[in-house]
């Protein structure tokens, strides 16, 4: 009888661990969730500036009648080093 309260209160102790240990993985999930869609968020914020960035300088450049970037050829550009 004592064998089997043994058992029994290490049955309990194990489930109640494995019970703690879902609940943190559960929480941790959920953080890690809430600061993906954050991270998603700012991606897009970013990419929407870089956008209407290149759109301005489009604009600009249309403005002043300069070729667009991706018409441009750009020229080489040779230095001389001075020793």
């Amino acid at each position: 009888m004592v064998r089997l309260q043994e058992i029994t209160g290490k049955q309990r102790v194990r489930d109640q661990r494995r019970g703690a240990l879902e609940a943190r993985i559960n929480a941790l999930r959920k953080e890690f969730e809430a600061e993906d869609e954050e991270a998603r968020e700012i991606i897009r914020q970013d990419e929407l500036r870089q956008k209407s960035s290149q759109l301005d300088r489009q604009r600009m450049a249309a403005n002043r009648g300069a070729p667009l970037e991706s018409d441009a050829i750009p020229s080489p550009t040779i230095r001389k080093v001075r020793r």
